[in-house]
């Protein structure tokens, strides 16, 4: 009998292509966690959202 290794549900599809979420064009995906292409990671829409997201969750709140 062989047994069956499942790939992980983030690392399905992998190397597909994509449309990113905020610009709309397609562009090669690491996998189903990526969403945003490398442009738009490097926009500073995108940096400040990011820093921000950190920034709140170093301090501790809640």
């Amino acid at each position: 009998m062989t047994k069956r290794i499942h790939q992980r549900p983030d690392t399905v599809g992998s190397g597909k292509s994509r449309k990113c979420l905020k610009c709309g064009k397609a562009f090669p995906s690491e996998g189903i966690h990526n969403r945003i292409c490398a442009k738009c990671k490097t926009s500073p829409d995108f940096r400040s959202a990011v820093d921000t997201a950190t920034y709140y969750r170093g301090r501790g709140t809640g």
